[in-house]
């Protein structure tokens, strides 16, 4: 098949709309960062912290975002330009970036080996808190890492006042004694969590990602999705009623609006209709968040 004829698909990914129907679908179901103005502002401002002298007291940001709003895929996309550098002159690899998921219980030595585990660490994991701490010390700066994104920072808000204290202690010390700037996501609970310790909380930038509205950007952002989905036909994204549908079922919501769109796409393909349209918005197997909560509560 040829790919000229797939003018309504971005240049470079026109020769997957020639693949086989599994293909297709298996593409439509791949991550690819699509880029739109917020999040792409607030991935300059992360390269600005990466770029900044060490300091005793570094740069740190803490990314607000309600749930699959798109946070942890900033976070990624930020962790994937800045990859591990083997260094084979050196003594070990540098890893500028270190991406780590809050632990869901706030606990320092739990982050500790959620650190470890993330670069792989030669060493087992057991120990008091301060023995993973020194082993924590000791790998980041020979790793020469800058900057620690930490995602689900709201789960913090998991312990008592003792254990956030804890865990803000420790976030801290990698600014004081390993000069590592902090980047943080999390819901709006995370920026409740921050205000518990007056020093930290002043040490952090908040930058929002908000729910999108139903307007220009959110249409161009629908356009941007679909530009990239091997479908043979041009989708009737345009259309205001096929916008209001897509915006109702995905809440607003990033995550929400890329799932629709993927999984029009695969019904498209599976139905040989090969364009989203309204009747491949309403019926792809997307459950909205609050369908899902609901017949979460009735399975309790």
């Amino acid at each position: 098949m040829e790919t000229i004829d797939f003018q309504h698909i971005r240049k470079e990914f026109r020769p997957y709309a020639a693949l086989s129907d599994v293909e297709r679908i298996r593409f439509a179901r791949s991550d690819l960062w699509i880029p739109y103005a917020e999040a792409e502002a607030i991935l300059s401002r992360c390269e600005s912290i990466l770029d900044a002298p060490r300091s005793i007291r570094p740069e740190n940001l803490l990314i607000v975002a309600p749930s699959n709003n798109g946070k942890s895929s900033l976070l990624r996309e930020f962790r994937d330009r800045h990859p591990p550098d083997d260094n084979p002159g050196g003594d070990a690899a540098i890893v500028p970036v270190l991406l780590v998921e809050n632990p869901p219980k706030p606990e320092e030595g739990r982050l500790y080996e959620a650190i470890l585990q993330a670069i792989n660490a030669p060493h087992k994991i057991i120990g008091t808190a301060g023995e993973k701490e020194a082993l924590v010390r000791q790998d980041l700066t020979r790793l020469q890492t800058r900057v620690l994104l930490l995602d689900e920072f709201h789960d913090v808000l998991a312990g008592g006042p003792r254990q956030q204290q804890l865990l803000f202690n420790v976030l801290k010390k990698f600014g004081n004694t390993l000069q590592i700037s902090i980047i943080a996501a999390g819901t709006a609970d995370a920026e409740s969590a921050l205000r518990r310790d007056i020093q930290l909380d002043n040490r952090f930038e908040k930058r929002p990602l908000n729910y999108w509205k139903a307007d220009r950007s959110f249409a161009q952002m629908v356009l941007e999705i679909v530009a990239v989905l091997p479908l043979r036909k041009p989708s009737m994204v345009k259309d205001p009623t096929v916008l209001r549908r897509i915006h109702a079922r995905s809440q607003g919501t990033l995550g929400g609006i890329n799932a629709i769109l993927r999984k029009a796409a695969i019904y498209a393909i599976q139905n040989h209709t090969e364009c989203i349209d309204i009747d491949a918005i309403n019926n792809s197997e997307y459950q909205e968040p609050s369908v899902s909560a609901a017949k979460q509560l009735r399975r309790a």
